[in-house]
């Protein structure tokens, strides 16, 4: 229904639980998002909140069956697929729109995020790894529906073996493999080939988007 918002069911509990996605639902936001009511969880949800921002959908309720959204292929390409094949219903309630009337920001150590008015949905990122085979990448694109689709959406998830051991002592990447993730090392790739020649910039701004 209209003003639902995105809500997250969990289906495979004794009594259904819903968690909307909302800032105070959030308990992690450190390598993915994760939300929680006590001690029901819905973890991984920034590859799917990522489409439903580009799509436009602004109210949906997502069952699930386990505590975590699907990894898929480490990106968003089939969630896309799959919204599109169903088509998407227009509401005839207005929509409630945040609007950015003067420049914010917000630093965290070596990070820094920016949010400036415009009249469009504009995203420009760089990241610094020290890995060479990562290194500086920067990328801007005019987020739209079509152009989300064509060129973030398909961008997967990458890590570095030096990570991984503590990210799974942490209870992460549980389903990340060399199918579903870029992969590097000391300078080298060691998953399949790239999507694109700067997969790694644009995945972070489909996460920058899910978040």
């Amino acid at each position: 229904d209209p003003n639902t918002g995105i809500v997250f069911r969990r289906v495979d509990l004794p009594e259904s639980v819903e968690i909307g996605a909302r800032v105070d639902h959030v308990v992690r936001a450190n390598r993915g998002t994760s939300l929680a009511i006590g001690e029901i969880h819905i973890h991984t949800i920034e590859h799917l909140m990522a489409v439903f921002l580009a799509l436009g959908i602004d109210n949906c309720v997502v069952e699930l069956d386990e505590e975590e959204i699907p990894l898929m292929d480490g990106s968003s390409k089939l969630f896309v697929e799959a919204i599109q094949s169903v088509g998407i219903v227009r509401q005839t309630a207005p929509a409630r729109i945040l609007w950015i009337r003067e420049p914010l920001h917000l630093t965290d150590g070596d990070r820094m995020l920016i949010a400036l008015p415009s009249s469009d949905f504009h995203v420009s990122e760089t990241v610094v790894f020290p890995d060479p085979a990562v290194g500086t990448q920067y990328a801007n694109f005019r987020i739209t529906p079509e152009e989300f689709s064509a060129a973030i959406a398909h961008a997967r998830t990458f890590g570095f073996v030096s990570d991984a051991d503590e990210l799974r002592r942490q209870g992460m990447i549980k389903g990340a493999s060399l199918e579903n993730a870029v992969v590097y090392e000391n300078g080298k790739l060691l998953s399949g080939p790239l999507r694109f020649p700067d997969e790694p910039v644009r995945h972070k701004i489909l996460d920058l988007m899910g978040d």
